[in-house]
């Protein structure tokens, strides 16, 4: 049960998807959490996202070139509830389950 944190300062290179679907399958991450994408929600989703293999997400998208949060996980490991959400800040309440995390 990994959990891994990237201040990634923008999604829009072409291997980004690639890159970041490699890293997470290396280190067999089950909860990522992705700051300042500044990618839009449409061009996150429809590019980027079917590549990684999560089960759940939870998008903020970026507002110009400012700010864009993403979460995403799988159910077998995490259950996760976005608690407070503003155009800079989300605030999660995430919780292991399950038999592979030992709950």
């Amino acid at each position: 049960m990994i959990v891994l944190a990237w201040n990634c300062y923008g999604m829009g290179a072409c291997g980004f998807g690639n890159l970041i679907k490699d890293i997470c399958k290396e280190y067999e991450t089950s909860l990522l959490f992705l700051f300042e994408t500044h990618a839009s929600k449409e061009e996150g989703v429809e590019r980027i996202l079917p590549k990684l293999g999560f089960d759940s997400s939870f998008i903020q998208p970026a507002h110009g070139h400012l700010g864009g949060i993403w979460c995403l996980w799988n159910d077998d490991y995490w259950k996760v509830h976005v608690c407070i959400m503003t155009i800079s800040m989300c605030i999660w309440r995430w919780v292991g389950r399950g038999k592979r995390c030992g709950v």
